[in-house]
């Protein structure tokens, strides 16, 4: 990773027009390619965190819905 990154920026320093092209192509394509990535991401996260906030909740739900439990924890 390191050698590409090396090569890109050595080719972008001694071409000052590839540079600006580089440079206006990334701030024209880089925030819907950002925005999108950040779409797939949910979509695919989402219903997964989802299903396993429910899990907690119903793990740490009262056993017997009639139950008293206050503030603390503690059955009164």
């Amino acid at each position: 990773m390191q050698f590409i990154v090396t090569a890109v920026s050595d080719v972008l320093a001694s071409n000052p027009a590839e540079s600006t092209a580089v440079g206006v192509a990334a701030a024209v394509i880089g925030p819907p390619l950002i925005k999108r990535t950040a779409e797939i991401t949910t979509a695919y996260w989402a219903p997964k965190i989802t299903r396993f906030r429910r899990a907690v909740a119903k793990h740490v739900a009262p056993k017997d819905p009639g139950s008293h439990v206050d503030d603390h924890g503690q059955a009164g």
